[in-house]
């Protein structure tokens, strides 16, 4: 608990323990303000003690039952903390009975210990509660953030000026050389966008849907690039049902032949395999001595899997780039 909420908290006791003393006075028909501020200032010691003790037994509880809140966990919390402040009010009273010869009736006193306790863990209570709420909001803040984010870097890789303009000198040419070439792949440049502007806002696609987009991607950039590229895809058709993040087989792609040099006799070799745990992206390395990009898409892509509670794996060698993707759920 940090010093704003400890303080809060102690207000909040303080003055919660005025009304109840306020309203004993005016029930017992003796108003008397200077004996209502005397009963206040010996009552905050004992409620500072409840407080740490509660504090305590309410942490407790909520490893038992693992942070969550029921009414089970807060009737527990209830029963337990009301028995350790009834035997601490106990004890106290046998030792100022034996050291000063005081007697206090037993029954008052446990009684309003239990009572003054059970205000304290509901306000503790109530006080964490809004306090997880606030963590909560702020944590689905931030997985709109970063999920807000990968999706403007998918989109942003498709939809730039470099990728659009390549594709429509392409077509242009197919236009006049291969009309029916054209043709497939002017379809193939449509599935790519098609694909791109109803996922923006999915967070998982099955890894059909996912596979049928590279594909398209890949044949535009087959045609770009002919025998200077290479792709090899293991499938397996019985995981077609399982899902992944949006473009993020395509973003490995992409990343792969915009980091590495291919020609003709050094062609660059992307392989695509589907495992029965999720997606290997591998490529051989021939890095280009510049490249021109932010970096942001892998770590955009780690943060969406880690959204999921899920984690790729990169792996590198001297010859080989590699990335696992984790599938998000086994099935649809």
């Amino acid at each position: 608990m940090d010093s704003k909420s400890f303080f809060t908290f102690g207000a909040l006791v303080i003055l919660t323990l005025l009304l109840c003393t306020t309203t004993f006075s005016v029930l017992s028909s003796h108003v008397d303000i200077w004996n209502i501020l005397k009963n206040l200032l010996l009552n905050i010691p004992i409620c500072i003690i409840t407080a740490f003790v509660d504090y305590k037994i309410i942490l407790f509880m909520q490893k038992r039952f693992q942070g969550k809140i029921s009414t089970m966990s807060v009737i527990g919390e209830l029963i337990l903390a009301s028995v350790i402040i009834a035997l601490l009010y106990i004890i106290l009273n046998k030792t100022l009975y034996i050291l000063s010869g005081t007697d206090i009736d037993l029954q008052k006193g446990v009684l309003s210990a239990l009572l003054c306790n059970s205000m304290v863990v509901l306000i503790m209570e109530n006080a964490l509660y809004q306090k997880r709420q606030l963590e909560t909001m702020r944590r689905l803040g931030d997985v709109e953030k970063e999920k807000a984010v990968y999706q403007l870097e998918a989109l942003k890789a498709q939809i730039n000026p470099h990728f659009l303009f390549n594709c429509l000198n392409i077509l242009s040419s197919l236009c006049y050389e291969n009309p029916d070439k054209a043709n497939s792949f002017a379809k193939k440049m449509s599935a790519v966008y098609r694909y791109l502007l109803t996922t923006h806002d999915q967070g998982i696609v099955p890894l059909a849907e996912e596979l049928r987009f590279t594909e398209s991607y890949l044949y535009l950039e087959k045609i770009r690039f002919e025998e200077s590229l290479v792709i090899e895809l293991n499938d397996r058709p019985m995981k077609h049902g399982c899902m992944v993040i949006p473009s993020s087989i395509q973003m490995l792609v992409e990343n792969a032949l915009k980091h590495n040099k291919n020609t003709e006799k050094s062609p660059l070799v992307i392989r695509i395999d589907v495992t029965e745990a999720g997606v290997t992206v591998s490529n051989n390395l021939q890095l280009r001595n510049y490249v021109l990009g932010t970096g942001q898409g892998l770590s955009n892509l780690k943060k969406q899997y880690a959204i999921y509670h899920k984690e790729i794996s990169v792996n590198v060698t001297d010859e080989i780039f590699e990335v696992k993707l984790p599938f998000i759920h086994d099935s649809i």
